[in-house]
C-alpha cells in the first residue's frame, strides 16, 4: 500500500475497498524459490490496512497454467471453469470477512496475478466475482485519489489504428486482420458522430513515423487494432537475442516497421486520456514481483496515459470488435469510462454466443 494510504483511505466511499496485492520470495536461512502473496487491504475509517495472506503462496499453480496451455479456449476453461473453485479458494475466500459489505473495489495485482480475470473468478453456484463486485484494476492504489477528483471531460481528439497492411515489414510474419478494418471504421463513425475530432490510420497509412509524432500533441484517445509482439517473436522472426531491458521485449506493429516498449515509455502522452489496445495479450509483459509486469501496460503508464484497455490472452476478433464498440457507445453516451466497460463486459456475457468467459473476460480496463 502507498505511503500516502491514509489520502487513499479516506477517498474510498461506505461499500469500497482498496487491494494492494503484494508478492515476495521467501528468506529462510537465506532466498528460496518460493513465492507468498498477500493482500493489503484498506476501506474507510480503518487505522491501518489489513494484512491477508493469500494461500497461493507458490506460483506453481498460474505459472504451470500459463505455460502448459498455450491456447488460450483452453487455458481459460482450464482455470475459470475446471478449477475455478480452487482459483477461488487460492485468491479470493480468505478476503471474503474483510470485505463484507464491499460492493466496489479498487485493485492492483501483482506477480503472475496480473494474469488473472478476477471478474470471471467464479464464486458458487452460477454466479462470478463479477456478479458480487464492481472491480476497478489500478496500476498502483494511490490512483484512486486521482481519479475521485477527477471531472470527466469529452476526448478532444483521437488517433484510430486498424486494418493495417504489413506488406512492407521486411518480416513478412504479421497478417492482415480484417475484423480490425471494422472495428476501426465504427469507432471512427462514433467519434464522428460525437464531434470529436479523428484520424483514421489504415493500409499503408499507420506507419511507425505516424505513431512517434503523436510525441507531446495530448492526444485524447489513441485506438491500435494492430499486432503486438514478445519476446518468444523476436528472436524466432527477427532473429535476434532478446535484449536484456525488458521494456525491449515487447511492442507494437505498424505497417512499415516495429516499435519496443522502450520507446513508446520515452514518450510525451500527457493528456491521453485513453489507449485501447484491441490486439492479442496486451497486458502480457515480463513478470517481476517487486516491480509488476514490464511490457505495454507500462510503457504507455510511463509515457503518461490515463487508463489503458488490454486484454489477458488472445483473443477471438469478432467478439472483441463488439466489446469495444459497446464500450464506446457507452462511454460517449455519458458514462464513466469504468462504467462502459464494465457495462459492455456484462452486456457480452449475457449472450449466448459470447457467455463464455473467453469472449468477454479477456480484456481489462486498468486506470
Amino acid at each position: 500500500m502507498d505511503v500516502n494510504w491514509q489520502n487513499v483511505r479516506d477517498s474510498l466511499q461506505p461499500d469500497e475497498a482498496a487491494i494492494e496485492f503484494v508478492s515476495f520470495r521467501i528468506y529462510d536461512k537465506g532466498w528460496t524459490d518460493t513465492i507468498q502473496y498477500a493482500a493489503l487491504v484498506l476501506r474507510p475509517g480503518m487505522e491501518a490496512p489489513v494484512w491477508v495472506p493469500i494461500s497461493l503462496n507458490e506460483e506453481s499453480m498460474l505459472a504451470a497454467d500459463m505455460i502448459e496451455f498455450g491456447h488460450a479456449q483452453a487455458l481459460v476453461r482450464h482455470l475459470y471453469v475446471i478449477h475455478g473453485e480452487t482459483l477461488y479458494n487460492s485468491i479470493w475466500k480468505p478476503l471474503e470477512k474483510v470485505l463484507e459489505g464491499v460492493k466496489t473495489i479498487y485493485y492492483s495485482p501483482s506477480g503472475l496475478l496480473h494474469n488473472v480475470a478476477f471478474n470471471a473468478v467464479p464464486a458458487g453456484e452460477n454466479k462470478r466475482l463479477m456478479d458480487i463486485y464492481d472491480f476497478n484494476l489500478v496500476s498502483t492504489t494511490r490512483e484512486i485519489v486521482s481519479l475521485k477528483t477527477k471531472t470527466a471531460q469529452a476526448p478532444r481528439s483521437a488517433i484510430i489504428y486498424g486494418g493495417l497492411s504489413y506488406e512492407y515489414i521486411t518480416e513478412n510474419y504479421w497478417v492482415y486482420m480484417e475484423g480490425t478494418n471494422t472495428e476501426s471504421q465504427r469507432i471512427f463513425q462514433l467519434l464522428n458522430t460525437n464531434r470529436i475530432p479523428a484520424i483514421l490510420y489504415n493500409g499503408n497509412r499507420g506507419n511507425k513515423e505516424s505513431f512517434i509524432n503523436l510525441d507531446g500533441r495530448g492526444t485524447g484517445i489513441i485506438h491500435l487494432a494492430t499486432h503486438n509482439f514478445f519476446h518468444d517473436d523476436i528472436e524466432r522472426i527477427l532473429e535476434v537475442q532478446t535484449f536484456e531491458n525488458p521494456l525491449m521485449k515487447s511492442g507494437l506493429v505498424f505497417s512499415d516497421d516495429i516499435i519496443f516498449s522502450y520507446d513508446i515509455a520515452q514518450m510525451n502522452l500527457l493528456g491521453t486520456e485513453l489507449v485501447v489496445l484491441s490486439a492479442c495479450s496486451s497486458a502480457r509483459g515480463i513478470v517481476n514481483n517487486s516491480e509488476g509486469v514490464f511490457g505495454l501496460p507500462r510503457a504507455f503508464k510511463l509515457a503518461g496515459a490515463q487508463t489503458l484497455l488490454m486484454s489477458l490472452w488472445e483473443v477471438d476478433d469478432e467478439a472483441t470488435s463488439i466489446l469495444i464498440i459497446a464500450f464506446y457507445e457507452n462511454w460517449l453516451s455519458g458514462m464513466s469510462k469504468q462504467e462502459a466497460f464494465r457495462a459492455a463486459q456484462r452486456w457480452l456475457r449475457s449472450t449466448l454466443r459470447f457467455a463464455s468467459p473467453f469472449y468477454w473476460a479477456a480484456f481489462v480496463s486498468m486506470d
